[in-house]
């Protein structure tokens, strides 16, 4: 399929993600390794993944970060659409293999609190423990939501 793209309007939307690729060298709050706090994008999120391990993802390349922020927020959507769908159907198969996927791409960014939660819900999916599973799927929306928000700017 060939579409026609206006590059005032693609110059628009690559700005609105938070290139934390350049971000991160430029000055010591973004290097996390600041003892004023965690190290926040340009947005004043707290990052809540390793911005070098992105960068790495990218290949090195920053100008494919913010491609590979929004590719991952949307795959994350995805895997939580699955394992809610999961948790419904009381499926600990299903909620297990959805909650490795979430794990393993949160890992390659060092995401470390989602992915902690997700490999709690990996284990409690291999228990078929579906109330507990439930009651940790809050906290990864709002992980997830928190590493939206660190990689996209306002």
């Amino acid at each position: 399929m060939n579409a026609i793209v206006n590059p005032k309007s693609f110059e628009r939307k690559k700005l609105a993600i938070c290139n934390v690729a350049e971000a991160a060298p430029k000055t010591p709050e973004c290097s996390g390794n600041s003892h004023s706090g965690p190290a926040k994008g340009c947005n004043g999120y707290p990052y809540a993944f390793d911005v070098r391990l992105l960068l790495q993802r990218a290949d090195g390349n920053r100008d494919l970060v913010p491609h590979l922020a929004r590719s991952l927020s949307t795959q994350w959507q995805g895997h939580l659409a699955d394992l809610t769908g999961a948790a419904k159907r009381r499926d600990g198969a299903a909620l297990q293999i959805a909650a490795n996927r979430l794990h393993r791409s949160f890992a390659s960014i060092g995401a470390t609190s989602a992915r902690q939660i997700a490999e709690e819900l990996e284990q409690a999916g291999d228990r078929n423990a579906i109330g507990e599973a439930e009651s940790k799927l809050a906290g990864l929306r709002f992980e997830v939501d928190q590493l939206a928000k660190s990689m996209i700017c306002r």
